[in-house]
Parts: C-alpha cells; sequence; structure tokens
C-alpha cells in the first residue's frame, strides 16, 4: 500500500507515514481538516489497497469515513457494513455506519427502516465502548424521530442525552458530530 497522503509506499501496520508524518488510515471519527480534495486522494488510495485485501476492516473503515466526509452515504454505509461483517469489534465503526444511515438530513426525514438500524448500530457501539457522543446521537434521534413523531421509546431522548452529560460530553464532539451529520446543530 502506499501513503494516501503522500503516496509513499508503507505497510497496513504502519500507522504514520514517515514521510509525511500523517496518518496511514482514518482511525477517528473527526474528519477536521480533511479537504474533499484530501478525502478524495485518500478515498482512492484506500480502493487500491482494497483490491490486494478486499476484508480488511481498516481499510474498509477508512474508505467508508473518506465516503462519509463527501457525503456519499450509500457508498459509506457499504464499507461499513463490510467492516462489520470483518470485524464486529469496532465501536466507531457501528457509530459511522449509524451517522452514515441518516444520509445527512433531519432523523425526522429518514426511513424507519433506516432509523431503527442507526439505533441498533449505536447500541452495539455503546455494547463495546460506551461513549458521551454515542448517547447524544442517541438522543438526537429520539428527539428528532421517536418524539416529533409522537412516539414511544424507551431510553428516551432526555435520558439519553442525561447519558451523555454524565459521561462528559465536549462541545467538540458535538460540533464534530453535526459536521459529520452535516447539520448545524441538534
Amino acid at each position: 500500500m502506499n501513503c494516501p497522503n503522500c503516496d509513499r509506499p508503507v505497510t497496513l501496520e504502519t500507522e504514520v507515514c514517515p514521510g509525511c508524518h500523517q496518518p496511514i488510515t482514518l482511525s477517528s471519527i473527526s474528519l477536521r481538516g480533511l479537504t474533499p480534495l484530501h478525502l478524495n486522494h485518500r478515498a482512492g488510495a484506500y480502493m487500491s489497497a482494497l483490491a490486494a485485501n478486499p476484508g480488511n476492516q481498516t481499510l474498509n473503515c477508512s474508505l467508508g469515513t473518506c465516503f462519509a466526509g463527501l457525503h456519499l452515504y450509500d457508498k459509506a454505509i457499504a464499507c461499513f457494513e463490510k467492516a462489520i461483517e470483518a470485524f464486529a469489534g469496532s465501536a466507531d465503526t457501528y457509530f459511522l455506519a449509524a451517522v452514515c444511515l441518516l444520509r445527512g438530513k433531519t432523523p425526522y426525514m429518514a426511513k424507519r427502516s433506516d432509523i431503527d438500524k442507526a439505533v441498533e448500530y449505536l447500541n452495539a457501539a455503546n455494547m463495546l465502548e460506551p461513549k458521551a457522543v454515542y448517547f447524544y446521537l442517541l438522543g438526537y434521534i429520539k428527539q428528532e424521530y421517536f418524539e416529533r413523531k409522537y412516539l414511544n421509546v424507551t431510553p428516551n431522548a432526555e435520558q439519553e442525552f442525561a447519558s451523555a452529560k454524565e459521561m462528559g460530553i465536549y462541545n467538540e464532539e458535538i460540533e464534530e458530530l453535526n459536521e459529520l451529520l452535516n447539520i448545524q446543530k441538534p
């Protein structure tokens, strides 16, 4: 594989390129500092590497993250589902798949099947590694979908937001989530 940033030859085990000092794969839910041009370049590198390693969880997740940042949600979901199939132990993969299931729209506008799948993915993420941002997204989905449609759900949005607050959600995490969701403010 080549570094998705500078094209220097690296291995999949390399975390940071020795040439440009940039991360080889995208393992974070933050896309800050990555322009669409960077994401396209990285996506091309990941697709090339996937040709030789089609079931690689890390590459599928990194490619899915690029597609999510480019708002190509259906392609991102396919990548995340392949990553989950290869390794079901990555909480961030479930989280990013849930974000993509909203397809850049408010949950109120999403199909019920997508909402149910997003909630399922977020619950799986919380079982693997509970994070405040996962609870926050659950609260947002429950507020904007279930409560706005007068549907009862347990735990409700207020309880999910309380869990996020209890875990110490940071404003920066909320801002990064808003960027991922492609919205102004949930």
